[in-house]
Protein backbone atom coordinates (compact mmCIF):
# COMPACT_ATOMS: atom_id res chain seq x y z
CA UNK A 1 0.00 0.00 0.00
CA UNK A 2 0.99 3.94 -0.75
CA UNK A 3 2.56 5.39 2.47
CA UNK A 4 4.44 8.84 2.85
CA UNK A 5 5.92 10.01 5.62
CA UNK A 6 5.57 13.42 7.23
CA UNK A 7 8.83 14.98 9.29
CA UNK A 8 7.41 18.10 11.82
CA UNK A 9 10.51 20.23 11.89
CA UNK A 10 8.75 23.34 12.50
CA UNK A 11 8.29 23.75 16.38
CA UNK A 12 10.38 27.07 17.81
CA UNK A 13 12.57 24.47 20.20
CA UNK A 14 11.64 27.25 22.97
CA UNK A 15 12.89 24.56 25.85
CA UNK A 16 15.86 23.20 23.98
CA UNK A 17 17.44 27.09 23.09
CA UNK A 18 18.29 25.95 19.50
CA UNK A 19 16.31 24.50 16.79
CA UNK A 20 15.69 20.51 17.27
CA UNK A 21 16.26 19.61 13.50
CA UNK A 22 20.07 20.43 13.50
CA UNK A 23 21.11 18.92 16.86
CA UNK A 24 23.49 16.24 16.03
CA UNK A 25 22.60 12.30 16.65
CA UNK A 26 25.17 9.76 15.13
CA UNK A 27 26.74 12.68 13.06
CA UNK A 28 24.15 13.93 11.68
CA UNK A 29 21.29 16.28 12.29
CA UNK A 30 18.13 14.58 14.07
CA UNK A 31 16.05 15.47 10.69
CA UNK A 32 18.03 13.89 8.57
CA UNK A 33 18.69 10.70 10.22
CA UNK A 34 14.93 10.26 10.41
CA UNK A 35 14.45 11.07 6.84
CA UNK A 36 17.34 8.53 5.73
CA UNK A 37 15.08 5.98 7.74
CA UNK A 38 11.12 7.29 6.24
CA UNK A 39 12.54 6.91 3.44
CA UNK A 40 13.28 3.26 3.56
CA UNK A 41 9.94 2.68 3.57
CA UNK A 42 8.18 5.71 2.19
CA UNK A 43 7.52 6.90 -1.41
CA UNK A 44 7.91 10.71 -0.72
CA UNK A 45 8.99 11.92 2.69
CA UNK A 46 7.77 15.87 3.16
CA UNK A 47 9.89 17.78 6.08
CA UNK A 48 7.61 20.54 7.55
CA UNK A 49 9.48 23.75 7.96
CA UNK A 50 8.94 26.79 10.36
CA UNK A 51 10.86 28.23 12.99
CA UNK A 52 14.04 28.98 11.36
CA UNK A 53 13.37 28.09 8.28
CA UNK A 54 15.95 29.05 6.12
CA UNK A 55 18.60 27.69 7.97
CA UNK A 56 17.03 24.15 8.09
CA UNK A 57 16.31 23.96 5.11
CA UNK A 58 19.85 25.32 4.23
CA UNK A 59 21.59 22.31 6.05
CA UNK A 60 19.08 19.63 4.73
CA UNK A 61 20.14 21.03 1.26
CA UNK A 62 23.54 20.03 2.04
CA UNK A 63 23.10 16.84 3.08
CA UNK A 64 21.50 16.22 -0.05
CA UNK A 65 24.04 17.93 -2.64
CA UNK A 66 27.16 17.54 -0.81
CA UNK A 67 29.99 15.14 -1.14
CA UNK A 68 31.17 16.57 2.41
CA UNK A 69 27.81 15.26 3.70
CA UNK A 70 28.86 11.65 5.05
CA UNK A 71 25.69 10.27 2.99
CA UNK A 72 27.00 8.13 0.05
CA UNK A 73 26.14 9.43 -3.28
CA UNK A 74 23.81 6.74 -4.63
CA UNK A 75 21.59 7.20 -1.59
CA UNK A 76 21.71 10.82 -1.58
CA UNK A 77 20.50 10.60 -5.20
CA UNK A 78 17.68 8.25 -3.99
CA UNK A 79 16.68 10.99 -0.84
CA UNK A 80 16.60 13.99 -3.47
CA UNK A 81 14.12 12.05 -5.33
CA UNK A 82 11.85 11.22 -2.31
CA UNK A 83 12.25 13.95 -0.06
CA UNK A 84 9.74 17.63 0.21
CA UNK A 85 10.40 20.79 1.93
CA UNK A 86 7.12 22.47 2.56
CA UNK A 87 6.93 25.87 4.71
CA UNK A 88 4.16 26.00 7.28
CA UNK A 89 3.76 30.05 8.26
CA UNK A 90 1.02 29.06 10.68
CA UNK A 91 4.01 26.73 12.96
CA UNK A 92 3.65 29.51 15.81
CA UNK A 93 -0.31 27.91 16.50
CA UNK A 94 0.69 24.98 17.08
CA UNK A 95 1.73 21.49 15.72
CA UNK A 96 -1.53 20.62 14.28
CA UNK A 97 -1.06 23.43 11.44
CA UNK A 98 2.36 21.12 10.60
CA UNK A 99 0.38 18.14 9.95
CA UNK A 100 -2.02 19.89 8.04
CA UNK A 101 0.63 21.05 5.73
CA UNK A 102 1.67 17.92 5.11
CA UNK A 103 -1.77 16.08 5.08
CA UNK A 104 -2.42 18.74 2.65
CA UNK A 105 0.36 17.92 0.07
CA UNK A 106 -0.52 14.31 0.49
CA UNK A 107 -4.48 14.40 0.06
CA UNK A 108 -4.62 11.74 -2.62
CA UNK A 109 -2.29 9.29 -0.18
CA UNK A 110 -3.17 5.61 0.83
CA UNK A 111 -1.42 6.15 3.79
CA UNK A 112 0.83 8.74 6.35
CA UNK A 113 3.37 8.74 8.64
CA UNK A 114 3.81 11.48 10.56
CA UNK A 115 6.75 11.90 12.64
CA UNK A 116 8.29 14.01 15.18
CA UNK A 117 11.63 15.35 14.59
CA UNK A 118 12.64 14.95 18.31
CA UNK A 119 13.40 10.65 18.31
CA UNK A 120 15.89 10.13 16.30
CA UNK A 121 17.12 7.34 18.00
CA UNK A 122 14.26 4.85 16.69
CA UNK A 123 16.10 1.73 15.19
CA UNK A 124 15.75 1.38 11.20
CA UNK A 125 14.08 -2.05 12.01
CA UNK A 126 11.53 -0.33 14.10
CA UNK A 127 10.25 1.58 10.49
CA UNK A 128 10.25 -1.75 8.49
CA UNK A 129 7.92 -3.47 11.14
CA UNK A 130 5.73 -0.68 11.73
CA UNK A 131 4.95 -0.52 7.87
CA UNK A 132 4.22 -3.91 8.01
CA UNK A 133 1.36 -2.92 10.66
CA UNK A 134 -0.64 -1.82 7.91
CA UNK A 135 -4.27 -2.77 7.46
CA UNK A 136 -7.36 -1.50 5.77
CA UNK A 137 -9.59 -2.16 8.62
CA UNK A 138 -7.87 0.73 10.46
CA UNK A 139 -7.61 4.31 10.21
CA UNK A 140 -5.01 4.86 12.88
CA UNK A 141 -1.94 2.62 13.52
CA UNK A 142 -0.12 3.77 16.70
CA UNK A 143 3.06 1.84 18.41
CA UNK A 144 3.30 1.16 22.41
CA UNK A 145 6.30 0.30 24.91
CA UNK A 146 5.17 -1.14 28.14
CA UNK A 147 1.62 -0.09 27.44
CA UNK A 148 2.53 3.24 27.05
CA UNK A 149 1.39 4.91 23.44
CA UNK A 150 3.94 6.75 21.41
CA UNK A 151 5.54 7.83 18.49
CA UNK A 152 5.44 7.95 15.15
CA UNK A 153 1.98 7.09 13.95
CA UNK A 154 0.62 6.19 11.11
CA UNK A 155 -2.81 7.74 9.68
CA UNK A 156 -5.37 6.54 6.74
CA UNK A 157 -6.60 9.02 4.03
CA UNK A 158 -10.03 8.88 5.77
CA UNK A 159 -9.39 10.67 8.04
CA UNK A 160 -7.66 13.13 5.70
CA UNK A 161 -10.69 15.57 5.66
CA UNK A 162 -11.02 15.34 9.37
CA UNK A 163 -7.87 16.94 10.18
CA UNK A 164 -7.81 19.75 7.51
CA UNK A 165 -11.15 20.67 9.08
CA UNK A 166 -9.85 20.78 12.40
CA UNK A 167 -9.28 24.25 14.42
CA UNK A 168 -5.57 24.97 15.40
CA UNK A 169 -6.41 23.85 19.19
CA UNK A 170 -7.53 20.79 18.17
CA UNK A 171 -4.65 18.00 19.03
CA UNK A 172 -3.98 14.84 17.34
CA UNK A 173 -4.51 12.99 20.04
CA UNK A 174 -7.94 14.47 20.11
CA UNK A 175 -8.51 13.37 17.01
CA UNK A 176 -7.34 9.61 17.57
CA UNK A 177 -10.17 9.77 20.49
CA UNK A 178 -13.12 9.85 18.40
CA UNK A 179 -15.02 6.99 19.10
CA UNK A 180 -15.71 7.04 15.29
CA UNK A 181 -11.79 5.96 14.08
CA UNK A 182 -10.77 2.80 14.48
CA UNK A 183 -7.45 2.80 15.90
CA UNK A 184 -4.84 0.03 15.97
CA UNK A 185 -2.40 -0.19 18.92
CA UNK A 186 0.93 -1.95 18.07
CA UNK A 187 2.38 -3.09 20.52
CA UNK A 188 6.65 -2.84 20.10
CA UNK A 189 9.76 -3.82 21.89
CA UNK A 190 10.98 -0.57 21.01
CA UNK A 191 11.61 1.79 23.83
CA UNK A 192 12.98 4.76 21.49
CA UNK A 193 9.13 5.34 20.67
CA UNK A 194 8.45 7.27 23.97
CA UNK A 195 11.76 9.43 23.65
CA UNK A 196 11.05 13.55 23.66
CA UNK A 197 14.18 15.41 23.19
CA UNK A 198 12.46 18.71 24.22
CA UNK A 199 15.86 19.65 26.86
CA UNK A 200 19.27 20.50 26.94
CA UNK A 201 19.48 17.54 29.63
CA UNK A 202 16.72 15.32 27.87
CA UNK A 203 19.83 15.90 25.04
CA UNK A 204 22.78 15.28 27.01
CA UNK A 205 21.24 12.19 27.94
CA UNK A 206 20.72 10.55 24.58
CA UNK A 207 22.71 7.58 24.36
Amino acid sequence: MGLNGIILAAGMSKRMGQPKPLLMYNNIPFVLGILVKLCSICSKVAVILGYKNEIVKEEIEFYLNSAESKIANPFREELKMKTILLSNPDYEKGMITSVKTGVNYFSQSDWLLYHLVDQPSIPLNFYKEFAQQIDDKYDWIQPSFNKTEGHPVIIKNSLIKFILDSNNQTSMKEISSRMSIRKKIWDCNYKEILQDIDTPQQYSNLE
